[in-house]
């Protein structure tokens, strides 16, 4: 069972789409920006995301969405591993957006 997760950001670049035997899939890197307290002071950091979408769906939405965007992506994540780095991906279920 996985859990829902819900993350809201910018996407980083364009929907990039690769088209398989069976289905397209969609990949685009989601930005998600959060204030920490550290050394007595405010920061802003960026933790990058791997949104994945499948489908017919990831080749309409691929027109829709652009570098910049405001995106809320819900799914579920899982992990995968290259060139011995683990890399956490969010399999997305919905998506809204604003451009």
């Amino acid at each position: 069972m996985n859990a829902t997760l819900s993350l809201s950001g910018f996407a980083g670049k364009s929907i990039e789409i690769f088209k398989g035997e069976k289905m397209s899939v969609g990949r685009f890197p989601l930005a998600v920006r959060k204030q920490v307290f550290e050394d007595g002071a405010w920061k802003t950091v960026t933790s990058w995301h791997q949104v994945v979408l499948f489908g017919r769906w990831a080749e309409s939405i691929s027109r829709l969405v652009d570098r910049g965007c405001r995106i809320t992506v819900n799914g579920y994540g899982r992990e995968k591993a290259y060139n011995g780095k683990l890399y956490h991906e969010i399999v997305a279920t919905s998506l809204s957006f604003s451009c």
